[in-house]
């Protein structure tokens, strides 16, 4: 990966600074896709485009009208008691449902990234070798964030018809998920379509790695 450059935000609601980096080329040799579609590539950093700040702890978008500057320089030093910007850090799966609680989620658009990410904090507790909680309070939002993340996908994109069908698997309906799975008529996807149907065969329900 070539690092590119650091871009730097204004929280909007207190005016603390944070930094996030970017990269101006990647590539994806060794990556692991997984069949909730989260690609784990070791030579592309992820950044993240929403964050607490760290200090009124207010969630915000890393958006332009919150850019102060960008630079080359990771250590810039732009607050007024000249401390060193600090970096902007993902969001854990309870930061994403404060945030659409707050109403942060502009459009369906921001919906779909906030609820994705939901699903993929959980399932990185399978990819990490960890369990889902059992934790009832914890099932119940798991199962309200799928069926939401079911209604507000397009069925038109194939990627995002891909996800619907692997939410369905995740919540045990494996008829939906391969009639969604099959209705996808690209030769290209081909080897895919085996996998999810493979996986419904053998009544899974847990993420699991494509390649």
């Amino acid at each position: 990966m070539i690092p590119g450059l650091y871009y730097f935000f204004e929280c909007p609601h207190c005016g603390y600074q944070l930094k996030k980096g970017s990269f101006a080329s990647a590539n994806t040799f060794g990556a692991k896709l997984y069949s909730d579609l989260k690609r784990l590539a070791p030579d592309c950093t992820e950044y993240p485009i929403i964050s607490r700040c760290k200090n009124c702890y207010q969630i915000f978008w890393l958006m332009d009208s919150n850019l102060i500057t960008e630079s080359d320089d990771d250590d810039l030093w732009l607050i007024k008691n000249k401390k060193k910007v600090e970096d902007a850090e993902f969001l854990d799966v309870y930061d994403y449902f404060e945030a659409l609680e707050m109403k942060l989620s502009n459009n369906i658009e921001d919906e779909v990234y906030l609820r994705n990410n939901i699903l993929w904090c959980f399932n990185d507790r399978i990819r990490d070798a960890e369990v889902y909680s059992d934790s009832k309070a914890d099932m119940i939002i798991w199962r309200q964030n799928l069926n939401r993340l079911i209604e507000i996908l397009d069925y038109t994109n194939i990627d995002q018809r891909i996800l619907m069908a692997e939410l369905y698997r995740n919540l045990g309906n494996f008829e939906k998920c391969i009639a969604l799975i099959e209705s996808i008529e690209p030769e290209d996807y081909a080897w895919l379509k085996e996998k999810y149907i493979n996986e419904c065969s053998k009544k899974n329900k847990m993420v699991f790695l494509l390649y």
